[in-house]
């Protein structure tokens, strides 16, 4: 549910602070430090709520049990800026900062202009975006839509110093933020074909809507994706409900040999508040992962850490991100968002060996494909949900003609709910057991602990339903998927009923429903030991260096 995976966000964002803070405890630069910014030491902060017992896995090598502490706003607001506001730019690009109610007079810069403009930075800084361009009208058109988006990219040529000066084709992509109109500016290749790349896509698309699995999308997308962008490994990496990621197509070139299909990999290798500029600029693009990242420098009055660069595709990564993709061997990547109905899903995810740029009409082509994909998941989810609502109304019709048939005793009713067939056991999808506990009796069905187990069970259901009720909170549906967690000796019981579900029946919880699975030994492959995202080296904490196939059993329920 929503409320589920926000709760799950909530406690990846502490997990992401907690690791962070353990990568930056050594390093001197108080811009990659929490504690040095003020906020206030893990001391004073908040206690934080015990996880439940679904969150057993690690984190950073720790035990999410260990983390006794929630980080604090202050901290959580810091490490946003950290990733937000680097001051730095990726120096494939150029960036400006301009004041739109002063004729585009640019308030900031980086320190790479000459690549593009042939000239200086402190020689641009203060003067007027147009007098860069040689079609200054197409900025002034483009400026007139309050959306922007709806104009990016604007395509220019960079005014020429000289009558012999040459110079190229640039695309200009616009943002409005409160300190001002951020411009991306991006070499374009006149010779680049992107009509084609848009024609195959729309071709895609229309392909797309004839398959009604998801892994055939994902094999669609992957192999579409990596014809239009040449890179190396095209993958789609979906997100499990306690974040973690997993591969789950993939398309590579020959010169590459290790498949990645199949592997997990944990929720802290992407953080949360990279997932949610992932929700507001679905695009994400590293042209060269070793490249020294270009300054931004500012007029007076204005620092460059005060920039939120969340919206801008030159923003630079954070250098712990820089370091987990060469150890990966990865030098370039793309990445696209996958949202379905309002939540990450997963991303299209491209890899290259070697330093590489897909301009933004390009990109444009992928993130079609890849809205189209998360709009064909969302319809799909939508059947799903509409079939197994029907087949749910047919079921209930059916059993309670069931209890209908069974008199006028309550109790009786009850007991016909796991008599014959259909029973309880069909309302829920994978259970193998359920029980009726009604004034005192306990009626069941399917593979079930003993009777005396079966009542003890139920008495901590309703003992915690006590004590929700004295606090003020109305009872509701319980999910347990560790009963041992609650009564140590209910371990002896887990092959056949390792969780349960409970719903009350009556207004004094006496009576409940309960249903039951076993515990099932799930084998886990993941790329590299999820226990240890960061390793000590030279005295400094760095990002894992071995991806080798870590192999892990996780029992669930």
């Amino acid at each position: 549910s929503s409320q589920e995976l926000s709760a799950a966000r909530a406690r990846q964002l502490q997990a992401d602070v907690l690791v962070h803070e353990s990568y930056s405890a050594a390093t001197s630069d108080p811009n990659t430090n929490l504690s040095a910014s003020g906020s206030s030491s893990p001391d004073t902060r908040s206690p934080s709520p015990q996880p439940s017992s679904s969150s057993t896995h690690s984190l950073g090598g720790r035990s999410t049990n260990e983390f006794d502490a929630m980080p604090t706003q202050a901290e959580l607001e810091t490490y946003a800026k950290i990733l937000n506001n680097p001051g730095q730019i990726m120096p494939h690009g150029v960036f400006f900062l301009c004041n739109e109610a002063d004729g585009l007079k640019i308030l900031a810069l980086s320190n790479n202009t000459e690549k593009l403009f042939g000239r200086p930075h402190d020689a641009i800084l203060g003067t007027s975006l147009l007098g860069l361009f040689s079609e200054r009208q197409r900025i002034e058109t483009a400026l007139t839509m309050r959306d922007l988006s709806i104009a990016n990219p604007v395509t220019l040529t960079v005014a020429k110093l000289s009558e012999e000066d040459v110079r190229g084709t640039v695309n200009l992509i616009l943002h409005r933020t409160e300190k001002g109109l951020l411009v991306d500016v991006e070499e374009l290749d006149p010779a680049e074909n992107s009509f084609s790349a848009h024609q195959r896509v729309r071709v895609a698309i229309d392909r797309l809507q004839q398959l009604d699995s998801v892994p055939a999308m994902c094999e669609l997308v992957v192999e579409e994706v990596f014809h239009t962008t040449l890179y190396d490994r095209v993958m789609v990496y979906k997100f499990h409900e306690d974040m973690h990621g997993e591969v789950v197509a993939e398309r590579m070139s020959d010169r590459l040999t290790d498949s990645w299909l199949g592997l997990h990999y944990p929720a802290t290798d992407l953080p949360q508040r990279i997932r949610d500029l992932f929700m507001l600029n679905h695009v994400r693009v590293i042209v060269d992962a070793k490249a020294t990242s270009a300054e931004i420098v500012c007029s007076e009055g204005l620092e460059a850490r005060a920039i939120d660069l969340s919206m801008s595709s030159l923003r630079s990564s954070h250098v712990c991100h820089l370091e987990y993709l060469a150890n990966m061997g990865v030098r370039a990547s793309i990445g696209l968002a996958v949202t379905v109905k309002e939540h990450l899903w997963g991303l299209v995810v491209c890899h290259s060996k070697t330093s590489r740029f897909a301009s933004y009409q390009m990109r444009m082509a992928c993130e079609f494909l890849a809205q189209a994909f998360a709009m064909r998941i969302s319809n799909l989810l939508d059947v799903e949900h509409h079939q197994r609502h029907d087949a749910s109304l047919q079921l209930h019709a059916k059993l309670c003609d069931l209890m209908y048939n069974q008199g006028h005793n309550p109790g009786l009713r009850a007991r016909g709910l796991v008599a014959g067939r259909p029973n309880l056991t069909d309302l829920v999808s994978g259970v193998t057991g359920a029980a009726v506990c009604f004034a005192g009796r306990i009626s069941s069905v399917g593979v079930v602990p003993d009777p005396d187990t079966l009542a003890r069970i139920a008495s901590i259901a309703q003992r915690r339903w006590a004590s929700t009720s004295s606090s003020g909170q109305r009872p509701s549906t319980r999910v347990c998927d560790c009963l041992a967690a609650l009564d140590p000796s209910l371990e002896a019981v887990s092959g056949r009923a390792a969780g349960a579900l409970w719903v009350p029946i009556s207004d004094d919880n006496e009576s409940l429903l309960m249903w039951f699975r076993p515990e099932v030994a799930n084998t886990i492959r993941w790329g590299g030991n999820p226990n240890a995202s960061v390793v000590k080296r030279d005295a400094r904490l760095h990002p894992r260096t071995s991806f080798e196939i870590y192999t892990e059993s996780v029992p669930c329920m």
